[in-house]
């Protein structure tokens, strides 16, 4: 929250923001989600989750976006790519719900569950992904990812994909950004 605060306030005269997570494997739910809080106005539900338990699905679980105690009005692209996985894509999956926010890439990796651990008498340990996200169209992209609004076909070949982007990087520029700069100037 202390780095949005400073960062909202560095780019005070910028027309938009860009949050790149193309090459975010994950990390906590709860910092996506407070980013993306600095652009919520309102608390909304976002997207439920429930969990194989006993061969059958939990109740939902609805998950809500509180309002952010600061609001920037300024545009959001975020940028994804199959390289965006777990905890970034609940940052995704929650940023279909603002309408400050556009997504450009390629599809997310299409990976979501959180991890059910358990350890076997042995010693050995386990986990399971058990979880169902839907967003709030009720569509559930696991193993497909979430896609771009402005879709730049990266490639799903991890390799491939980073020598690509490093080989545009090199001689025209990076598409995604100069797409934002052209909707910009």
């Amino acid at each position: 929250r202390a780095h949005m605060n400073k960062l909202l306030d560095d780019l005070a005269d910028v027309e938009a923001i860009i949050i790149d997570v193309r090459f975010n494997g994950g990390g906590s739910d709860e910092v996506g989600m407070e980013v993306l809080s600095f652009f919520n106005p309102e608390e909304r539900e976002v997207f439920s989750k429930q969990a194989w338990y006993k061969g059958q699905l939990t109740p939902k679980n609805r998950v809500y976006l509180h309002a952010g105690e600061r609001l920037s009005d300024k545009k959001v692209y975020l940028l994804i790519s199959p390289e965006s996985a777990s905890a970034t894509e609940i940052m995704t999956l929650t940023s279909l719900e603002l309408a400050s926010v556009s997504r450009i890439g390629s599809e997310t990796e299409g990976v979501f569950s959180d991890i059910f651990d358990r350890q076997l008498p042995n010693g050995m340990e386990f986990g399971l992904s058990n979880e169902v996200y839907l967003s709030m169209d009720g569509v559930n992209y696991e193993g497909k990812g979430i896609p771009a609004d402005v879709p730049m076909n990266y490639s799903r070949a991890r390799y491939e994909f980073f020598y690509n982007l490093l080989d545009n990087l090199n001689t025209k520029g990076d598409s995604a950004i100069e797409y934002v700069l052209s909707k910009h100037q």
